[in-house]
């Protein structure tokens, strides 16, 4: 997220890698405070700089890594091996995210771990 003026920018990075970011999103903070009107497709030239004054103040792409790495060991050290590992993983997040779907999340979260989770 970048700030210049009256314009806040928020780039987002993919949630796994190889997936597609969510859009940019762009707006004009004194005139819309509640961030409801994206200006990034109406003035997409402003857009476009301000992600490269972003880019040349921090490499996003690195940061976004750093922190999904922090995040994954946090979760294996703190829930994963405090909750049992593989063996009670699916039970503890379905006891976590209500809507939790064994068959179709369980395999989300080996993805993302790296690691079982039955």
């Amino acid at each position: 997220m970048i700030v210049q003026g009256v314009y806040k920018l928020i780039v987002y990075a993919p949630v796994q890698p190889g997936n597609t970011p969510w859009p940019s999103q762009l707006f004009n903070i004194a005139e819309d405070p509640w961030e409801r009107d994206n200006l990034a497709t109406k003035i997409p030239e402003l857009t476009a700089r301000l992600r490269m004054l972003l880019e040349g103040v921090i490499n996003t792409t690195k940061a976004d890594a750093t922190c999904k790495d922090w995040n994954k060991y946090m979760f294996t050290r703190f829930w994963y091996n405090q909750t049992g590992g593989a063996s009670n993983c699916l039970k503890a997040m379905k006891n976590v995210y209500d809507g939790f779907d064994a068959s179709s999340d369980g395999p989300l979260v080996e993805k993302w771990l790296g690691l079982p989770c039955n």
